[in-house]
Formats: C-alpha cells, sequence, structure tokens
C-alpha cells in the first residue's frame, strides 16, 4: 500500500519489521528475503531508492544470523541482492548500486565463512559486468575487494577459486 501510494517513508517503517520477523522465525527467512527483494525492485524501479536499499539492510542482517546448514538461505539472499543491484543498474542509478555492493562487502568483511562459494562467484561476476558496461568506477574497487576475500576464503575449493579467476579476468 505504502509503495503504491509513494509513502516511502512508511514503507520503510514497515520494511524494518521484516529483519526482527526474519530473526525470530527462521522457518520463514527464505520467504521473507523473497518479499524483501521484491518489494525492493519495485521500489527501485518506482525511484523510491530509501525503500530499495532498507530492504537490502533487511536482507543482509537476515544473513548475519546464519548457521552453515543454511546454505540455502545465503543462496536466496544473494539472488534477490543481485536483483536489487542489478534494478538500480538498469535504472542508471550508481549511488544505489554501490550502496548495495557496499552493504553486501560490509557483511562479507564480518563473515569468516562464505556458505555458498559458487553462487557469490556468479553474484560477483554479474555486478562486475554490470559494473563495467554502465562503467561505475566507484564499485569495482568494493566488487574486487569481495573477490579476493573470496578467493583467499577456506571454503572454497581450489577448482572453484581457479574456475573463477578464469572468469573474472
Amino acid at each position: 500500500y505504502f509503495l503504491r501510494r509513494k509513502r516511502e517513508t512508511e514503507a520503510c517503517k514497515i520494511a524494518e519489521i521484516f529483519k526482527y520477523m526474519a530473526f525470530n522465525h527462521k522457518e520463514l527467512r527464505g520467504f521473507i528475503i523473497k518479499l524483501l527483494g521484491m518489494i525492493g525492485c519495485v521500489a527501485m524501479k518506482s525511484k523510491q531508492t530509501q525503500l530499495g536499499l532498507q530492504c537490502t539492510d533487511s536482507i543482509i542482517s537476515t544473513l548475519h544470523n546464519l548457521e552453515t546448514e543454511d546454505k540455502e538461505i545465503e543462496t536466496t539472499a544473494l539472488d534477490n541482492l543481485q536483483e536489487l543491484a542489478s534494478m538500480a543498474g538498469r535504472m542508471r542509478d550508481e549511488a544505489a548500486f554501490n550502496a548495495v555492493i557496499s552493504k553486501v562487502t560490509v557483511h562479507y568483511a564480518t563473515e569468516k565463512v562464505v556458505l555458498v562459494g559458487r553462487r557469490l562467484e556468479a553474484f560477483l561476476l554479474d555486478l562486475m559486468f554490470i559494473a563495467a558496461d554502465r562503467r561505475y568506477v566507484n564499485s569495482l574497487p568494493m566488487l574486487r575487494w569481495i573477490s579476493l576475500r573470496l578467493v583467499r576464503n577456506a571454503s572454497t575449493s581450489r577448482e572453484e577459486q581457479k574456475q573463477f579467476l578464469l572468469e573474472w579476468s
């Protein structure tokens, strides 16, 4: 309702509630992340960037509470974060694109383990393509940093690292 009525401030307050719902209801995390991704993409498309970034924050906060068996949730989160960043790129909103990448960078700077290395590789390759295509040079150092973090991570195999570096170059 608030999204359609272009009442972004109220919609952001509602999106904030999803953080607590995902934290308290582990069985609903996947659904909540998908819902936040959809709302965030619609918000980005309708130039309600603040709401799109609030949805991004809520997805990222859900990632902080994952355990080793939550690979599917991390995959869902990366899928939706990729869609949010892609939508910002399609709308030619470099600031929003950089903000999504920055939030992902901060998350992986604090996390020691990458649960889904192959999915993160696909995420990075897609966003690198968008950044290079749109000439978003400010986002490239952040993408490079996450890429180096991924390559140096013990949870990714040598073969995965090699494959990623070949595609990245």
